[in-house]
């Protein structure tokens, strides 16, 4: 019986190696195409999504998180560590992407929703840091 048990124990250590290393090589691969063919993925909601798409699994220490409200979505990926921004092609950190209609069609409801996703993101992003007299600039 305890050899079974140390069999069973090597093959989900081999399995788990072998599932890596098969998602790894799956990363290298698209990393490479996209060298090849002069792409930049800007938005790490894109890259995330195509990451994914491409192998099938979550990426190790990354999290997506998404939001959606009446005519917003926000998503907010979290690349916890270097493997994980190795793949990504970021930075460890936090990137906020919020998908709204286009803000020339003037609706103020919409705009009611940017402005409070984007003041939750920045809070989330800034914490305690600022106080609410100083000013913070954003390009996009």
């Amino acid at each position: 019986m305890a050899t079974l048990k140390v069999a069973i124990l090597i093959l989900g250590i081999f399995f788990n190696t072998l599932t890596e290393n098969i998602l790894q090589k799956e990363v290298m691969d698209l990393q490479k195409l996209l060298a090849e063919l002069n792409l930049n993925i800007d938005m790490a909601v894109e890259a995330h999504a195509l990451l994914r798409g491409e192998t099938g699994q979550e990426i190790n220490g990354v999290e997506e998180q998404v939001e959606k409200m009446e005519n917003i979505k926000i998503t907010t990926i979290t690349i916890k560590n270097q493997a994980a921004a190795q793949a990504m092609g970021r930075a460890p950190g936090i990137y906020i992407t919020i998908e709204s209609p286009p803000l020339k069609i003037n609706d103020p409801y919409v705009k009611q929703e940017i402005i409070q996703a984007m003041d939750k993101g920045l809070k989330l992003l800034i914490g305690d840091k600022l106080t609410p007299q100083q000013n913070v600039l954003l390009v996009g």
